[in-house]
């Protein structure tokens, strides 16, 4: 079990560094070489893969920490802050991601619905 955990984490690790990077870089919060923000992010989202172990990191939970991350400029607000968002958001991000296909096709539909040109 202790290997299958830290396996995991490898993985994971990786997954949450390579979003990070990417992550609202050109944000002057986010910019430049050594910045001690994405070390932030970075500790911040795999600390909430321990904290919440059987989801761990899916791609785009940084994209929901950057704003709190930003807005709070405090890693434990900002942590508790994503916490408790995705509580109430955990179903969007299932490792299957059944739910925000459902949401894609929704969005699909209304845009088809409301502009039929733009569909297509």
């Amino acid at each position: 079990k202790q290997w299958y955990q830290r396996r995991v984490r490898g993985d994971r690790e990786a997954l949450v560094e390579k979003d990070v990077l990417r992550t609202d870089r050109v944000s002057d919060f986010y910019s430049g070489e050594e910045n001690p923000n994405v070390t932030e992010m970075y500790e911040m989202l795999m600390t909430y893969c321990q904290y919440n172990f059987d989801l761990g990191y899916v791609q785009g939970m940084s994209d929901l920490m950057s704003p709190l991350h930003c807005l709070f400029k405090d890693k434990q607000l900002a942590f508790w802050s994503f916490v408790g968002y995705m509580e109430k958001m955990e179903l969007h991000f299932t490792m299957d991601q059944k739910r925000i296909q459902e949401k894609l096709s929704e969005l699909s539909s209304l845009v088809y619905y409301c502009d039929s040109e733009l569909y297509n």
